[in-house]
């Protein structure tokens, strides 16, 4: 297996890169470290032909495309301080009311306007995988606390990518990390309405009547 590195952009004046992962079955995986973001997972399909089955762009102009901007899909980045919606953008914590950036509606949704999905993050490759980095700063969207964040992407040899999230606050504060990543294993010659998911979870989180609102009027 391999990590190998290309530029994939540059942004604020700075190379933006992109690793590329592989193992010996032919699956590949490529991360970006703007957002720490996946750009692509490609397998072979019944046929042996290699077929990309996430949504992504190959170049990073994709993702400051006017209709990709307007519509914030979030493809493949990781998402952080708080993946989701913080309904009216403020929360109390011990005792304090802090507000946040407002980004959806009058709500604060995965982080905020420059939230950890449009940052550029630090990177380091290892045999397998990468790891990525991020220093998160005291009231950054508002949130409390300095943040020493990172995730690490792992493809083995088993044909699994893992993700591991690490986050290390110097205060309390909310943290709710995740990756934003949309699949489509038809490769994209059709759409996701035949697909099945399977959720192993005991719990869901219900959303209040504002939220699902909001979700409803962007689909």
């Amino acid at each position: 297996m391999s990590a190998k590195i290309s530029i994939f952009g540059n942004y604020q004046g700075e190379e933006i890169k992109q690793f590329l992962l592989k193992n010996e079955h032919g699956i590949e995986v490529k991360i970006t470290n703007y957002g720490a973001t996946i750009t692509s997972i490609t397998v072979p399909n019944k046929k042996g032909e290699i077929e990309n089955i996430a949504c992504g762009f190959d170049t990073l102009d994709g993702y400051f495309g006017k209709e990709y901007v307007e519509n914030s899909p979030y493809f493949g980045g990781t998402i952080g301080r708080y993946c989701s919606q913080i309904k009216d953008s403020k929360f109390t914590l011990n005792g304090k009311i802090y507000h946040l950036a407002k980004n959806c509606g009058e709500n604060n949704l995965h982080g905020g306007v420059l939230g950890f999905d449009k940052r550029i993050w630090k990177a380091e490759t290892f045999d397998n995988g990468v790891k990525m980095s991020l220093y998160s700063k005291d009231l950054e969207e508002g949130f409390p606390g300095n943040v020493e964040v990172s995730v690490t992407f792992t493809l083995s040899s088993n044909n699994e990518l893992r993700i591991d999230y690490s986050a290390k606050p110097d205060q309390d504060t909310p943290l709710s990390l995740t990756n934003h990543t949309y699949f489509n294993l038809n490769a994209f010659s059709s759409n996701v309405e035949n697909h099945n998911a399977k959720i192993n979870t005991t719990k869901r989180h219900k959303m209040t009547i504002q939220v699902r609102q909001r979700e409803q009027l962007k689909i």
